[in-house]
């Protein structure tokens, strides 16, 4: 196994220096903290011409030798949200242009971008500005397994192309396998509404039937990639639809934002979705949108803050999504202070308080977050149950 010997400040070196205020200091420098800590060192944080070196070369980046660091202090702002752009590049397919905002630089948007090339689109990426341009037709409607293989989210163009041609091609999606994520959900929702559905050398052949209008369904469980794909099923049809025990993610609230602006009257009553769906020919055909922030990516901040900051402020952010996570930095005994709904400082917790902590879909506390406050109650007084 290949070790590569590259401290953080020299792979910043590097990279974009836009994510940190040219007046932060880090352990002493003007560079990003010589840490890796949890999920921080994404690839988001790299220049788009790298990342194309990074996924050709990605089995020679098998270990980071890192030094310690003593405190971080300066500005360092959020991504937009993966999980958030992932279903709205899959929303792509259901109109003629869509611009997205804050678009963030990951492997997985990148993987997205070429499924929908490999569909048809046309795709303009401007790194500097985090904006892509997506337009043109969709000239087939099958994504080949060595794209739908490389990420779990490429399962949500089962229901982009649903909602734009009525049918849809894909393998079963990759990426991280928490308990097999099974999509179940996705095929049982499918089925109600009458969904032709055959699964053959590893492909999901699904095609809708024509007139359907009107139906109601409810979810055996809270699934976000199921809720998700759902919605963009239902933006292909005509008529009314509910939809029961749907996720509540924050990213699921931008999908319905984004998804208003088409045309889709969408009420919400808890975990319960009322869909009107007008006429194909009154949906708008062009659409800009703004991603919404990456909370995960948000916390992960928070946390490094409440082990090393002196202090740490965070923008780009939402408070308004981050509940949780904010109610247990305060009780682990970081001083944390809100400065505005996009704005956080904080100063670390010497040492922090012992946390119980149990995951739960959202309002809940996020599975995604379990591993950065394990590392931050690794070294907190006094026992701790994740």
């Amino acid at each position: 196994m290949e070790i590569l010997s590259l401290k953080i400040a020299e792979v910043i070196d590097r990279v974009s220096q836009t994510y940190v205020d040219k007046n932060s200091t880090f352990c002493g420098q003007r560079k990003f903290p010589q840490i890796i800590f949890g999920s921080l060192l994404r690839l988001k944080f790299l220049k788009v011409e790298l990342l194309e070196e990074l996924i050709e070369n990605r089995k020679r980046f098998s270990k980071l030798v890192v030094k310690p660091c003593g405190e971080i202090k300066g500005e360092v702002t959020v991504s937009g949200a993966k999980n958030s752009a992932l279903p709205l590049l899959a929303s792509a397919l259901l109109v003629e242009e869509l611009i997205l905002e804050n678009f963030p630089l990951l492997l997985d948007t990148l993987y997205a971008l070429k499924i929908l090339k490999n569909l048809g689109k046309e795709v303009e990426l401007n790194p500097t500005l985090k904006r892509v341009r997506i337009y043109g037709e969709i000239k087939r409607v099958k994504v080949p397994h060595e794209l739908s293989s490389r990420f779990r989210g490429s399962i949500l163009f089962l229901g982009g192309l649903l909602g734009a041609k009525g049918e849809a091609v894909i393998s079963h999606p990759g990426g991280c396998a928490i308990g097999a994520r099974p999509i179940d959900q996705h095929l049982k929702f499918l089925s109600h509404l009458g969904a032709n559905l055959t699964i053959e050398g590893g492909y999901i052949n699904a095609s809708l039937p024509k007139g359907v209008k009107n139906s109601k369904f409810a979810f055996d469980l809270v699934t976000v990639t199921g809720t998700e794909n759902a919605l963009l099923t239902l933006a292909g049809l005509e008529g009314e639809f509910i939809l029961d025990n749907i996720a509540l993610e924050p990213e699921v609230f931008d999908l319905i934002d984004f998804l208003r602006k088409l045309g889709l009257q969408i009420q919400t009553y808890g975990r319960t979705l009322k869909v009107s769906v007008p006429p194909k020919g009154r949906l708008k055909r062009k659409v800009t949108h703004r991603v919404i922030p990456d909370r995960i990516e948000a916390g992960t901040f928070l946390v490094l803050g409440a082990l090393l900051g002196n202090p740490l402020k965070v923008s780009g952010l939402n408070t308004d999504h981050l509940g949780v996570l904010l109610e247990k930095l305060k009780e682990a005994g970081a001083s944390l202070k809100i400065l505005s709904p996009s704005e956080a400082e904080i100063y670390r917790a010497t040492p922090p308080k012992g946390l119980f902590i149990e995951t739960a879909p959202y309002p809940g506390f996020p599975t995604d977050m379990q591993a950065q406050f394990m590392a931050m109650l690794s070294v907190a007084r006094g026992s701790s149950v994740i």
